[in-house]
């Protein structure tokens, strides 16, 4: 069974796909093969509250322009954000006691 997404405007702006999930057809699409740079060893989010108790994987990172912040959704609805993409913090919400 597939799962069908609905069709998002993405403009001008190139946009990075890891695979063909979200994608409903490839007209007009050109793939450029990119190499990953690893930066460091230390992972970029660390488990490090009690409340992370899930695995941190899937994330979603998507760039706030108006906070001027990367924001990650990560494990089960938690939030880090970041200036540059690579050191995150994780604002404390309250939510957890």
């Amino acid at each position: 069974m597939s799962t069908l997404y609905p069709v998002k405007a993405i403009g001008d702006e190139p946009v990075m796909f890891v695979d063909d999930t979200m994608l409903a057809d490839s007209i007009g699409l050109t793939r450029q093969v990119h190499t990953w740079k690893k930066v460091g060893d230390a992972p970029r989010l660390a488990a490090d509250r009690p409340w992370e108790k899930t695995p941190m994987s899937p994330a979603a990172v998507i760039y706030d322009d108006a906070l001027g912040l990367w924001r990650m959704w990560y494990g089960a609805g938690l939030l880090a954000t970041s200036r540059d993409g690579l050191r995150w913090e994780k604002p404390t919400l309250g939510l957890h006691r």
